[in-house]
């Protein structure tokens, strides 16, 4: 039996000190809780009447010393003195309404001790209250028996003093199922001194994150100004951060003296969290292994006065095979190497100078770019880390990326810079811009000069809204668009237009260019796929126009060369339009220059018109001359199929008409006049339709007997319509070469005339020779009709007396 201290009691004001078995139990703050991770828990102790039922003491047998005295005085003499049994017991008769603030107490321990649950602890109405825990003059030791063996809540500070020892569970403890930090600071204080340690905690979980083997600070502070933390961890194939000590952003860790955290137990700060040096650090070095949750460079790491002077007695915990350090400005450091290669471009970009290379890291950029020189070599310095990858780029905008790579040493990326896909800019054989088309455009709009010739580079398929080609104030310039492989353009559907041409720009479409329209009927309106006004269009091989609700290239005073290989088909124009495949016309409304279209070779087929020129139209005094290509298998409605001449000159030199319908289904009534060819008059304009070769053949008539009026129906391969047209200039079909084949009116004579040449002057029409009657108009003379193969040796004019001469050889 020991000897009993005596003791003076002293009647203290009534407070409670909460006691529990469990984190949270007595008004702690609420943990953080980390990505994947479970915070500290415990279960609180059932309470008695009046105040928390104590459990008994442990077995073995426990002498301590409670004495009590002012928060000034703590090497003064004891104030009171008292012999409990256990620290639960000291701890209890805190709790009987001994405890008031501002005061310090200690507690004694003669014998080692377990606790056999949590002891958390903390003041409700009281604060700034101490208790010390130290041995009698020998190491003692309390062991953690349940879950973590102390929280420590709002207005209390826990000071391990000299020879106190805090012992945490291992692996083989209650089953290995230890889940919990040994010391949980959850809005009090923890101060450790010298001859104090906190050792021996496994933190272990089978799926969560794992923090804090020794202590966890979630709120509040611990100031270590001794002592030692040694041999604890934290074990998660989830992740484990901090074997010593894990302190979160609203916590404070500060060290000074002989304070020590061994190598083995790493000091894990999150974000925004510092270790603050509150003196000089006499322990032997390092004093602490540092970890941060994020390995960022130049993330915080060190804070006080005494940075600058003690940061080298810190180490870091490498970052896998990458080591780290901490700077003299307290902030957190990977070491610096140098990635370097060289980029090559395929295909071969003329202007290697204006490579840019990027260093990105984890999907940001990370540091400045550099600019490769005319080799293709660059260099960049960066510091180690992973998620690295290396982006290079031409005019800033196509990008080749590595595969991505850790930093651990110096390291080289060569790079293949691919412009396949990519559209491009190129002024002669510069580059000069790339990115999506509509970058181009707005790069040209920006840097157009005048006479300069300027080649797109389309890299892939792309929907385009209108763009217009006009620089006013430059002239000379040409635009051409090119594909290595064949790319697509698509008109958006909220568009009109495709492209409009204006202010003499050339624009020209190369091999693999297909500008595709879309389904939208925009009735009346006018639309189209290219518009060249007072401009110049061509269409080179492998070039196309192809399906759009509207015409395929509208030449207004401009001109339009279409050269073999380059393609118009699947135009619609529908609800009252004109032309299908091409229309040229005079601009300024029949003021401006002519417009003049020649088709050198090519296809023009499958194309719709609502009213007359399935495939082409010439409207006024514009001129078309056909010199080799076909025009096949497109319909109007009225006046010609193929090409309908409206006033203009008609050239056909080689090439061939064929297959082309007129087809008078849409209309209760009209005229049905030339499914190959229509030349018709045009008021006051003058016109011509020469042949001096090609072929005309296999052309329809298709007309609908529930729907054909009193208009005329005539001249399925070529009809001459001269009526009503001002004798004062000259009309004339000149024929002197060339073949117009007609196959007669056959079995189905009611609905189909496929009939070779029909020029028309009478109502009353008969068959022979023509004659003519004076006036303002020529009106209503005579027909000329011919079934079979038309030869050379016909030359229809009108005089400008008003009379008509010519022949037709039979």
């Amino acid at each position: 039996m020991k000897e009993t201290k005596k003791c003076r009691a002293w009647l203290l004001p009534v407070a409670v000190l909460v006691i529990a078995g469990c984190g949270g139990g007595g008004g702690g703050g609420i943990p953080m809780t980390l990505p994947g991770a479970v915070p500290p828990a415990s279960t609180p102790i059932p309470p008695g009447p009046g105040t928390p039922e104590i459990p008994p003491p442990p077995t073995e047998e426990v002498s301590l010393e409670l004495w009590t005295k002012g928060a000034a005085e703590l090497d003064s003499a004891y104030v009171q003195v008292m012999e409990v049994d256990s620290l639960i017991a000291a701890y209890g008769w805190l709790l009987s309404g001994n405890i008031q603030s501002n005061t310090a107490y200690k507690v004694v321990l003669h014998e080692d001790m377990t606790m056999p649950y949590n002891l958390s602890v903390g003041s409700i109405l009281h604060t700034n209250i101490i208790v010390t825990l130290e041995g009698d003059g020998s190491v003692r030791t309390i062991k953690a028996g349940g879950q973590y063996c102390l929280e420590i809540l709002d207005g209390i500070t826990i000071v391990l003093g000299n020879n106190m020892t805090l012992r945490g569970r291992n692996m083989t403890d209650d089953g290995g199922n230890n889940r919990y930090p040994l010391v949980y600071v959850n809005g009090g204080d923890l101060v450790m001194k010298d001859g104090s340690e906190i050792s021996g905690n496994i933190h272990a979980e089978g799926v969560d994150i794992a923090a804090g083997g020794a202590v966890w600070i979630h709120d509040g502070g611990f100031a270590m100004e001794g002592g030692t933390i040694k041999d604890n961890a934290v074990q998660s194939p989830a992740g484990a951060y901090g074997g010593g000590v894990f302190l979160e952003a609203g916590g404070s860790f500060t060290m000074s003296g002989s304070a020590k955290v061994d190598a083995n137990n790493e000091v894990c700060l999150m974000d925004g969290a510092e270790l603050d040096i509150a003196a000089a650090l006499t322990g032997t070095n390092p004093v602490a292994t540092l970890r941060p949750y994020f390995y960022i460079d130049g993330e915080a790491a060190l804070t006080g006065s005494l940075v600058s002077t003690q940061y080298n007695k810190f180490a870091v915990v490498p970052d896998g095979a990458i080591p780290w350090s901490v700077t003299a400005a307290g902030k957190f450091s990977a070491p610096s190497y140098t990635i370097s290669g060289t980029v090559t471009t395929t295909p071969t970009a003329s202007d290697l100078t204006q490579i840019t290379v990027q260093l990105a890291r984890d999907g940001q950029n990370s540091g400045a770019s550099v600019q490769a020189n005319a080799t293709g070599f660059y260099q960049i310095q960066t510091k180690a880390g992973s998620g690295y990858t290396v982006k290079a780029s031409l005019s800033g905008y196509m990008s080749s990326e590595s595969a991505e790579f850790p930093v651990t040493g110096n390291t080289t990326q060569n790079l293949i810079l691919t412009t396949a896909g990519v559209t491009t800019i190129y002024e002669g054989a510069v580059v000069k811009h790339a990115g999506t088309f509509a970058d181009c455009f707005a790069w040209l709009d920006a840097n157009v000069t005048s006479n300069t010739a300027y080649t797109i580079d389309v890299g892939s398929n792309e929907t385009i809204t209108q763009k217009t080609l006009n620089w006013p104030s430059r002239t000379g310039v040409s635009v051409t668009l090119s594909a290595g492989t064949p790319v697509e353009l698509s008109l958006s559907t909220a568009d009109l237009k495709m492209f409009s041409i204006k202010g003499g720009v050339t624009f020209i479409l190369d091999s693999g260019i297909t500008l595709k329209g879309h389904s939208t009927d925009h009735g009346s309106v006018a639309t189209w796929l290219v518009c060249a006004e007072e401009s110049t269009f061509i269409m080179n091989t492998g070039s196309m126009l192809k399906d759009h609700k509207g015409i395929g290239a509208a030449i207004i005073g401009g001109n339009f060369t279409m050269n073999a290989g380059a393609k118009i088909t699947g135009m619609q124009k529908k609800t009252n339009g004109v032309s299908g495949g091409v229309q040229i016309s005079r601009s300024n409304n029949g003021h401006g220059p002519l417009a003049t279209f020649t088709m050198e070779g090519g296809e023009i087929s499958n194309n719709f018109s609502d009213i007359g020129g399935g495939g082409v139209t010439i409207m006024g005094t514009s001129t078309f001359i056909m010199k080799g290509g076909t025009i096949s298998n497109n319909t109007a409605s009225s006046w010609g199929g193929g090409v309908w001449v409206n006033g203009g000159t008609f050239l056909l030199q080689n090439g061939t008409i064929s297959n082309n319908t007129v087809d008078t289904g849409r209309f209760a009534s009209g005229d049905c006049l030339g499914g190959g060819v229509c030349y018709t008059g045009y008021g006051e304009v003058p016109g011509s339709f020469t042949m001096e070769g090609g072929t005309i053949s296999g052309n329809t008539l298709n007309i609908h007997s529930d729907k054909i009026g009193p208009f005329t129906e005539e001249g399925a391969g070529v009809a001459v319509n001269l009526t009503n047209v001002d004798v004062s200039v000259s009309y004339s079909f000149t024929k002197t070469g060339g073949t117009i084949y007609g196959s007669g009116a056959g079995a189905n004579s009611n609905t189909v005339k496929r009939d070779g040449v029909v020029v028309t002057s009478n109502s009353n029409a008969v068959w022979g020779g023509m004659y003519t009657i004076s006036g303002v108009y020529l009106v209503i003379t005579t027909t000329k009709h011919r079934e079979t193969t038309a030869g050379s040796g016909v030359n229809l004019s009108l005089n400008g007396d008003g009379t008509a001469t010519g022949s037709w050889d039979y």
